[in-house]
């Protein structure tokens, strides 16, 4: 756990509903014949004075408890393993992970999963990372979405600020 100041954070948030999301996706990814022992979460709570240190966005559903970024690391190298099994890593294999996560959360009767779902190599760590989210509607990072933008005469004319 990482410090703050010389003490310990005494809490942790959590939402359950990430949990129901990760498990789920674990399951289907054996039931499609894609070993996964467990996920590999890189971040999951963060506070926000480490998310803001981080670079993370001021309403980043880590500091709620409702984010997990991560990878299927059976091997634990702390790199992605060969999901699409071509025997290269390379982000080709988040991409066969997101695609399975985005396939899942898009069936019906699984409403309940629907959320955010965000793909980014990690330089620092050398390999592709998948964020997962429990926002409970779609929303995806290259502006898709099934909420709809605001038209211009719509959005709010100044931006409240939060410290």
């Amino acid at each position: 756990m990482e410090q703050h100041d010389g003490r310990y954070p005494k809490y942790v948030v959590l939402r359950e509903r990430l949990l129901l999301k990760l498990e789920a996706f674990l399951e289907y990814l054996n039931e499609v014949e894609i070993s996964a022992e467990s996920l590999s979460v890189v971040r999951g709570y963060i506070t926000p004075v480490v998310n803001q240190r981080l670079g993370g966005m001021r309403d980043s559903r880590h500091i709620y408890g409702g984010a997990a970024t991560f990878i299927v690391d059976n091997d634990n190298d702390g790199r992605m393993d060969d999901i699409d099994r071509n025997g290269t890593l390379n982000q080709a294999d988040g991409v066969a992970l997101f695609d399975l996560a985005d396939e899942l959360f898009s069936r019906p009767g699984k409403e309940y999963l629907k959320g955010g779902l965000h793909l980014y190599d990690d330089a620092s760590l050398n390999t592709t990372l998948l964020m997962m989210d429990a926002r409970g509607f779609r929303k995806r990072w290259e502006n898709d979405s099934e909420v709809p933008e605001l038209p211009e005469s719509l959005r709010p004319k100044h931006r409240r600020q939060f410290e």
